[in-house]
């Protein structure tokens, strides 16, 4: 087996525990009745978005890694915060990290560099879809606050998911033909 072949070998793998660590969805039935659980799970996914795009921000090995990592982390944060502050407002617990995030971090984090960016590129793909589920479901609330700050963000997450599967486009796509994030 010659060197490129032993690269997209390890890559196939890496991408694959990547994958097997954040793809186990958590049933969305709570957040679809309760604007509490819809709450919780937005501050989940944008600290989750925030932490990884700071990682990638500093670790990435492309500058256009960098650069969408870095506006991601700030959106993110600066949603987060929101989410925070409105969470208060009702009342809600600040949530602990789930632990298909927490292992995509991790993983992450021990990543080759050049293996880094499409990873980093394919998690993001991966968390922007999460979001933009739960973004539409709390779009449809009956709470106003949560239905407003919904509204609100639907464009900007919109683009960050597009430029996450930009991202991904550039950085080699998908780990084999037919996978779809």
């Amino acid at each position: 087996m010659d060197r490129l072949e032993l690269m997209k070998s390890l890559t196939k793998a890496v991408m694959s525990l990547l994958l097997l660590s954040g793809c186990h969805r958590a049933p969305v039935i709570a957040a679809q009745t309760d604007p509490n659980a819809v709450i919780a799970s937005l501050i989940r996914i944008t600290s989750s978005d925030a932490d990884l795009a700071a990682m990638a921000s500093r670790r990435g090995q492309s500058a256009e890694t960098r650069a969408v990592a870095a506006r991601i982390e700030v959106e993110s944060a600066a949603m987060n915060a929101e989410l925070t502050a409105l969470a208060r407002r009702h009342n809600v617990p600040l949530p602990q990290q789930e632990e298909k995030r927490v292992a995509m971090k991790e993983d992450l984090s021990i990543l080759r560099p050049e293996l880094f960016d499409q990873a980093y590129a394919l998690a993001m793909v991966q968390e922007t879809r999460d979001l933009v589920q739960t973004i539409n479901t709390a779009s449809r609330k009956n709470d106003t606050l949560v239905r407003q700050f919904a509204q609100s963000h639907q464009g900007m997450i919109a683009e960050e998911q597009r430029r996450a599967n930009s991202l991904l486009g550039h950085t080699g796509g998908a780990p084999w033909p037919g996978f779809t994030p």
